[in-house]
């Protein structure tokens, strides 16, 4: 029978045990989550960079008059399974595609940039009473699993941004929209056919001294004719319809 002294360090040890099993367990516990942390940290530097790198080119560009751009275009699927976890499927589409045309706007100066002003390749373009149209893409988007939606334009007119003071159409237009407008955007038949590729692009506009800046989101195959190609770098979409 064993004594009470070899009783208690039995239990002593029993105790000395658990207690290490439960410091590795929290020790596994802590590295995962620092190892989490640090790769959602990378990933949100490594984003916030890039975005940062393609907006101060553009800056750039604009000081210069002349492209010379770093950025790329971001490739991304749009899946029905993810964005219905966040509610109602049509908001949802409305809302990711809205946000990432804000952004687009951010990166290419908010229509503030003129970066074509000097360059040689695109000058005679420029010229006379035609229009010309360069578009930087920013988002190259496939969806899956979602249905055909419409009525995006009127859906920016009437919501902001996550802890946005103003309305989508606020940002991308830098004003309110007028009463008529409201109405006009109400009746669109704006209709987005989700089985096509979409682009998200600045599309910048110019006849002689005339500009103007805006986002577009226009199916992808517009922007991917042979001209357009021409203006193409693995740094950079730049495309001309």
């Amino acid at each position: 029978m064993p004594s009470a002294s070899a009783d208690q360090e039995a239990k002593m040890n029993k105790r000395g045990m658990e207690s290490t099993l439960v410091t590795i367990a929290l020790f596994v516990v802590f590295a995962l989550l620092i190892l989490i942390a640090t790769g959602r940290f990378v990933y949100f530097v490594l984003f916030q960079s890039a975005e940062t790198i393609c907006e101060q080119s553009v800056v750039q560009s604009g000081l210069a008059g002349v492209p010379d751009f770093k950025c790329e275009a971001k490739y991304d699927t749009l899946k029905r399974v993810d964005l219905s976890a966040k509610g109602s499927l049509d908001e949802a589409v409305k809302r990711e595609l809205s946000d990432r045309m804000y952004v687009c706007w951010k990166k290419t100066g908010k229509g503030l940039v003129d970066p074509y002003k000097n360059s040689y390749e695109l000058k005679s373009l420029f010229t006379g009473p035609s229009v010309t149209n360069v578009y930087l893409i920013c988002d190259v988007i496939d969806f899956k699993d979602i249905p055909k939606f419409s009525g995006l334009m009127y859906w920016d007119a009437l919501n902001k941004p996550n802890q946005g003071k103003v309305t989508y159409f606020d940002y991308l237009y830098n004003r309110r929209p007028t009463a008529d407008e409201l109405t006009e955007f109400g009746l669109m038949k704006d209709t987005y056919d989700t089985s096509q590729r979409y682009a998200i692009a600045w599309k910048y506009s110019r006849s002689g001294g005339n500009k103007t800046n805006s986002i577009v989101l226009v199916p992808y195959s517009q922007l991917a004719g042979s001209s357009a190609e021409l203006f193409s770098t693995a740094y950079f979409d730049i495309l001309m319809n």
